[in-house]
């Protein structure tokens, strides 16, 4: 087998507000190091003082402010995600939750995809996402994303980044019924919707909705598997995005 070339190839990561996001970043980069060596992977965080056994899975460690713009601090991690993914310092870039596990070295395959594609994604499972049941369609999940330096990519994450932005200032000022799909939901569900990265995407970026005409290949579910804890993953899984991995039942393993 010819190893893949990843010259210019890397996954980004990010991890921020909590040290539990860290330890599941390191295991992940285990995980990736176990199947892909040689593959670089940054971590953005604001986590400071690692401790080396984690600190020391990633190649690159950048650390970020990540400004407190909602009361509810999981809300307060998209921009922190949006931003690790618009400064990803690699020309094919692969970013990756935390909370998963990388099962293949089909993984790197990924990289030699983007040579004739612009963005890489998978579509929401709809029994493994609220999000695509409150808004009642299609939406394409961000667990994993990977893309090539390009003019589109980038326009494609500044508008993002300013509608989650915009979000989270409709959140604080009680305006989020103005938003695009969320009049009919109960305030909760609103909040919980606005808040998200599918959510976010989903303005620019969807199932029949491409607002930069990226080069889009959509991916199979087991580039992403999430699974709603009862249907099995699907063969030659890749990467393992079911909840016992946040839970830590699969840390280091892979």
């Amino acid at each position: 087998m010819v190893a893949p070339d990843l010259a210019g190839c890397g996954v980004v990561m990010v991890a921020t507000r909590n040290h539990g996001y860290v330890v599941l970043g390191a295991s992940c980069a285990a995980s990736i190091r176990r199947h892909v060596p040689g593959l670089e992977i940054t971590l953005f965080t604001n986590v400071r003082a690692i401790p080396p056994e984690y600190a020391g899975r990633f190649d690159h460690i950048v650390e970020i402010e990540s400004p407190t713009r909602h009361p509810l601090e999981w809300a307060n991690g998209l921009m922190d995600k949006i931003r690790g993914i618009r400064e990803s310092p690699y020309d094919k870039s692969f970013f990756i939750d935390v909370d998963t596990v990388v099962r293949s070295a089909e993984l790197a395959s990924a990289f030699a995809m983007l040579d004739a594609h612009d963005l890489l994604i998978t579509e929401c499972a709809e029994d493994a996402s609220y999000s695509r049941r409150l808004i009642g369609r299609p939406l394409y999940s961000t667990g994993i994303l990977a893309w090539r330096r390009c003019d589109k990519a980038k326009q494609l994450f500044s508008a993002w980044t300013d509608f989650g932005l915009e979000c989270l200032a409709a959140a604080r000022d009680g305006r989020l019924a103005e938003l695009p799909d969320l009049a009919a939901l109960s305030e909760d569900e609103r909040t919980f919707l606005a808040l998200t990265d599918q959510y976010t995407l989903a303005r620019f970026l969807a199932p029949g909705v491409n607002a930069f005409d990226l080069d889009l290949e959509l991916l199979e579910e087991r580039w992403n598997f999430r699974g709603d804890g009862k249907r099995p993953p699907p063969a030659n899984l890749i990467v393992d995005h079911r909840m016992d991995v946040k839970q830590g039942k699969s840390l280091f393993s892979g």
